[in-house]
């Protein structure tokens, strides 16, 4: 089919930050849209927020009063997002591993957006028990993420073709999400474009029972 194979062309470019804005921009708002929701005056000033899988600062101006920093595994990015947010601290590491974080009990909050279908069931979970670890009692955890829908469409044409090579269904995802954490909110949601669902997302927001 032509239409995966233009989109398996376009994530090769990807990896470039101005190429990953630009195709970004439509839908960074829409995306973050369940977050700003349950959050509508943002994360206090002073909190210690990690994002992991930061790119090339999509989010971080959401949080430009608190303690942040960023995380992403992709150097050009990361370089990227320093000088666009020269006020905020970025720095490259694979996240799935203990180094974004100084100390247990040290972060009020740990975001991702559509970072975990980057990463196999085992990297997940490893991701979830260092925020498990990391996180101060009461601390919350966001997250965002590709789901696979189960019928043939769009929708799952653009989640097999995406970059990321673990989308998985709402099912799977509530699986790998529970356990840890105690359930804030839960729900699905679409990107839509000009009226036309694209993508199908999951938003989970967890919190680090007292």
């Amino acid at each position: 089919m032509i239409v995966p194979r233009v989109l398996s062309n376009l994530t090769q470019v990807l990896d470039f930050p101005r190429f990953y804005q630009l195709w970004q921009a439509p839908f960074v708002a829409k995306k973050l849209r369940p977050f700003l929701a349950e959050n509508p005056r943002g994360v206090e000033g002073g909190k210690v927020v990690v994002e992991l899988g930061c790119g090339p600062a999509t989010n971080a101006g959401n949080f430009m009063q608190t303690r942040y920093r960023g995380w992403d595994l992709n150097e050009g990015y990361i370089q990227y997002a320093r000088r666009r947010c020269p006020s905020l601290l970025f720095s490259v590491g694979d996240v799935t591993q203990p180094v974004w974080f100084d100390s247990a009990g040290s972060v009020d909050v740990v975001f991702m957006n559509s970072l975990l279908h980057h990463l196999s069931d085992t990297e997940v979970q490893q991701v979830l028990g260092l925020a498990h670890e990391a996180l101060k009692e009461g601390g919350e955890i966001h997250i965002m993420d590709l789901v696979l829908p189960h019928q043939i469409g769009i929708g799952q044409i653009l989640a097999k073709a995406d970059r990321g090579l673990f989308p998985r269904s709402l099912e799977s995802w509530r699986g790998l999400f529970s356990g840890r954490f105690e359930t804030v909110s839960w729900f699905p949601y679409t990107l839509d474009f000009f009226g036309i669902q694209l993508w199908h997302m999951v938003y989970w927001r967890g919190r680090k029972a007292l």
